[in-house]
């Protein structure tokens, strides 16, 4: 969203390496459709977070990992819940959202009460008030609501550890520019520094993916 520290940890991130790899950056809002249309057009030079997705490399030229989205679990801070694997859910009410693109093997599971409800933030309302046991999304979202919107019922939530799925994220520049590969090189080195320096771990934590 357009309220969102720095436009969000993605143009915050992204933005900072290649400033730091000696290039002046203008960061752009747009729906993803258009992001990736402005890309593949060679409108846009930089997509400052996507998945990783083979296919679109015919048009992009990845970064290195700039982070890995989670997927966890809230549940109640007096449950001891930890979660390492689908079993451990047996016989639990676990909240889901309309939409979200769960895993499979989770969404197959008829040994998981899923508990359909309107918004993320409902979810983790009913996990603090006990009508859930748990509720399943992005680590970095839960965090920012419980930190925010929901602060005043952080203290009975807990995330989990174990975390379902992983997804890497990545910038990508559009090989519509003869110099890829070199902006490419720079962004990643300056990323190494940023991982070195701190940098990396405090855009993590100013935008609430990390404690």
């Amino acid at each position: 969203g357009h309220d969102l520290k720095e436009k969000g940890f993605c143009p915050d991130v992204t933005r900072t390496a290649l400033e730091r790899a000696g290039y002046k950056v203008d960061v752009q809002l747009m729906d993803w459709r258009k992001v990736l249309e402005s890309a593949s057009s060679g409108q846009s030079d930089v997509i400052t977070c996507s998945w990783y997705v083979p296919s679109r490399e015919s048009f992009l030229f990845y970064t290195s990992l700039l982070h890995a989205n989670r997927l966890v679990f809230a549940v109640p801070v007096v449950n001891a819940f930890e979660y390492t694997h689908l079993e451990d859910l047996k016989g639990k009410k676990v909240g889901v959202v309309v939409g979200y693109g769960y895993p499979p093997s989770f969404l197959e599971a008829s040994y998981i009460e899923r508990v359909v409800g309107p918004s993320v933030e409902d979810n983790l309302r009913a996990v603090a008030s006990g009508a859930l046991d748990a509720t399943l999304d992005d680590e970095g979202l839960m965090r920012s609501q419980l930190r925010h919107s929901l602060s005043s019922v952080a203290s009975d939530i807990r995330l989990t550890r174990g975390a379902i799925h992983e997804t890497p994220l990545v910038a990508g520049v559009s090989r519509h520019r003869p110099d890829v590969e070199e902006i490419v090189e720079r962004f990643n080195a300056a990323l190494v520094v940023m991982a070195g320096d701190g940098t990396l771990k405090d855009l993590r934590r100013k935008h609430d993916l990390i404690e």
